[in-house]
């Protein structure tokens, strides 16, 4: 025979009755005793606490920059540029300008056939 479903008191409410009951401690007396438990030679020693006072205004000082300091390469005049030279032109080739329409040396390529639409076959051949 299968038991009957039963909803479960939450942590809390099951806390809450313990502690009702004198069966449970507080948290803070449960660390009280651990810490209590712990050896001297496990415990952090304290820091040194910050002197409380005023320390007095900063002084503001300007930041030292070697800009000064760097050494500038001395600024040279441009020298003088030779003449250039003359510029001389290849003479003309005349199939250019005649009938070859600028493309002399560049080989003329067919164009592919157009393509021809086939319809799709819907059913085996029998």
């Amino acid at each position: 025979v299968p038991k009957p479903f039963t909803f479960r008191e939450t942590s809390r409410r099951a806390r809450a009755s313990l502690a009702a009951e004198g069966g449970g401690t507080p948290l803070a007396e449960k660390i009280a005793k651990r810490d209590a438990a712990l050896p001297s030679r496990f415990r952090s020693r304290p820091s040194e606490a910050p002197t409380a006072g005023h320390q007095g205004l900063t002084k503001p000082l300007t930041p030292e920059l070697r800009t000064a300091k760097l050494e500038r390469r001395p600024v040279e005049a441009p020298a003088p540029s030779p003449e250039p030279e003359q510029f001389k032109a290849r003479p003309l080739d005349p199939r250019v300008l005649n009938g070859a329409a600028g493309c002399v040396g560049v080989p003329r390529v067919k164009s592919a056939p157009t393509t021809v639409a086939v319809g799709p076959k819907l059913s085996k051949a029998r």
